[in-house]
């Protein structure tokens, strides 16, 4: 059981480095990388360790929130606005 853990949790954590360096390349901060979800055990500055290891997620900050004005921002739909 506990090597089918770790081969997810190295699966994940590839995935997740993948989609970093995906945004990073493509000029855009990242905000947090988190290998785990819920109650945070540890964390060293933007990366962190989740007590649940069955995922994770990699959070970018939106370069362009700031030039959005409110108006265009309510007439976007629900699932493509952007929030810091």
């Amino acid at each position: 059981m506990s090597s089918f853990l770790v081969s997810v949790l190295v699966c994940v954590l590839l995935h997740l480095a993948a989609i970093a360096a995906a945004g990073l390349a493509a000029g855009v901060a990242l905000r947090a990388f988190s290998l785990g979800l819920g109650p945070t055990l540890l964390q060293l500055g933007r990366f962190r360790l989740g007590a649940i290891p069955l995922g994770g997620y990699v959070r970018f900050r939106a370069s362009t929130l700031e030039e959005v004005s409110p108006d265009e921002m309510r007439q976007r739909s629900i699932c493509c606005r952007c929030r810091e």
